[in-house]
């Protein structure tokens, strides 16, 4: 008779699945039998072992896994578990394990960067950690923190962090995600430089990026047109950055995808973007944070097809105000840049959009549509946008419509040598608002009072409350003024609103 082996009973080989035993087996070794020492972390565990009590790690589901204990790194290999590559410096570990994957004749793969309790989780980086083509990073979240060293040295494109640098590339794409950088004060001057060639695609995701000497991530290099064609950054939070330092993201070329980021303006600018015409941005759904009263959140010097959607630009205070477009002849064109929908929380009288073509470049096709504006109260009375030195021909082919304000007492005003005219721009402005002024008044003895409003139209709507049992009502509205009329004398204060 011929027994038969249920199919829980076969053990796959070592060969076949070096991290896998039987059910059987560890169900034992579960037990407190002798059958087998658990020894290997799988990464989702099996049949409810406690995977913390494991002593060594498992490359299951990716090409390496990086694992550091406090004095040894390790490159452990996916496909048989080995230690490919080890030594006392992370970031030599790491770019010899790149080398590797790069020299594959389809480059690239997925590599987990493990957590260690060791230093709080903090692993040292020396020097600008490689990337390759078609490589996939999974950082390993919030507990794992990459730090520059105080002493950390440059890599081939500068003094990255992560150099995601592949010119010419013709294969794959390129994510990293959950990663957390520390760039120690300026080590290291970014976080991250996206620098990839026309075929490749880069996905920057989740990423945490603080204390860079210029950028928390830099899109393509200054002046160089062979940088990032398509990168899309998403989910990240990234600053502050040093004393100093330039921008949470800076772009100089190819086409950027920026959304639901959280940035903060410690620096000269939130976002900044120079890539002359060539670059395409779109920068949507974010919140830039500002401390500073230089720059601008968000500062663009050269652009085409800019969409600047949905942020929400915070406690700007800034000279050139919350989205600036300068013009200059050292950066290039500005064309068609998009404003939509964004909140500006004002905190200075600035505007909150600033368009400057003192340099006489080529500069169209400007849509300011649904933004709100909302100012604090008195002396703070921002206007929606300046032009500055325009040309007629800018405002002519601009559209500024359904904008709100709140304590805006301007929809947009013309400075500097501007050869256009409000009449050059007047039929362009449709829908919006400057919506709504406040104050107190005192009647002393009197039963009326000529209030001078400040907004810039005749107020449509104009509420009126008596600090007392008054009947109260407004004539003689006008484009300037109103004329608060009271039943009856009133020794306490009139609280008044008007709103366009």
């Amino acid at each position: 008779m011929t027994d038969t082996l249920e199919q829980d009973d076969v053990e796959p080989s070592s060969e076949e699945c070096p991290a896998v035993h039987s059910r059987r087996a560890l169900l034992a070794g579960a037990a407190g039998a002798a059958g087998i020492a658990i020894t290997s972390v799988v990464a989702e565990g099996i049949l409810g072992v406690d995977v913390a009590q494991a002593t060594t790690v498992t490359a299951v589901g990716c090409e390496y896994v990086m694992t550091w204990d406090g004095t040894t790194a390790q490159a452990i290999n996916g496909h048989n578990n080995n230690v490919d590559y080890s030594g006392s410096d992370w970031a030599t570990v790491w770019n010899q394990m790149i080398a590797h994957l790069n020299g594959l004749t389809v480059p690239g793969g997925k590599v987990r960067i493990q957590k260690s309790d060791a230093n709080n989780g903090v692993i040292l980086i020396s020097t600008t950690l490689n990337t390759c083509p078609n490589l996939s990073v999974d950082g390993g979240g919030a507990g794992v923190v990459l730090q520059a060293k105080s002493s950390f040295t440059s890599g081939t494109n500068g003094s990255n962090m992560v150099d995601a640098g592949h010119p010419g590339a013709a294969v794959g794409q390129f994510h990293l995600d959950d990663v957390t950088l520390d760039c120690n004060g300026g080590a290291a001057q970014n976080g991250i430089l996206a620098y990839s060639g026309a075929a490749v695609t880069s996905y920057i995701t989740r990423c945490s990026i603080s204390g860079f000497g210029t950028a928390g991530i830099a899109l393509g290099k200054i002046g160089d047109a062979t940088g990032s064609s398509d990168v899309w950054v998403s989910h990240c939070v990234i600053g502050p950055g040093a004393t100093g330092s330039h921008a949470s993201i800076d772009v100089y070329d190819g086409d950027a995808h920026i959304l639901w980021c959280n940035l903060y303006q410690g620096g000269s600018y939130g976002v900044y973007i120079d890539g002359a015409s060539t670059v395409e941005v779109k920068f949507c759904h974010c919140v830039i944070k500002s401390s500073v009263t230089t720059g601008a959140p968000v500062w663009v010097a050269g652009a085409q097809n800019t969409v600047l959607m949905g942020n929400y630009l915070d406690n700007v205070s800034n000279a050139f105000g919350g989205i600036t477009l300068m013009g200059t002849t050292s950066h290039g064109s500005i064309l068609k840049t998009r404003i939509l929908g964004n909140h500006f929380n004002m905190n200075s009288a600035n505007p909150a959009i600033y368009v400057d073509d003192a340099a006489a470049i080529s500069m169209n096709n400007l849509l300011i549509s649904d933004n709100n504006i909302a100012g604090n109260a008195s002396p703070f009375t921002p206007e929606i946008v300046q032009f500055n030195s325009v040309p007629a021909s800018l405002l002519t082919s601009c559209l500024i419509e359904d904008n709100t304000g709140n304590n805006v007492t301007t929809i947009y005003s013309l400075s500097g040598t501007s050869t256009g005219t409000p009449a050059s721009i007047e039929s362009n402005v449709l829908g919006n608002s400057a919506s709504m002024t406040y104050g107190v008044a005192s009647f002393a003895g009197t039963l009326t009072k000529v209030i001078t409003h400040n907004l810039i139209a005749a107020p449509s709507v104009v509420l009126v409350t008596p600090s007392a049992d008054r009947r109260a009502w407004v004539t003689a509205i006008s484009a300037t003024q109103f004329t608060i009329n009271l039943s009856a004398v009133l020794t306490g204060p009139v609280y008044w609103r008007a709103s366009i």
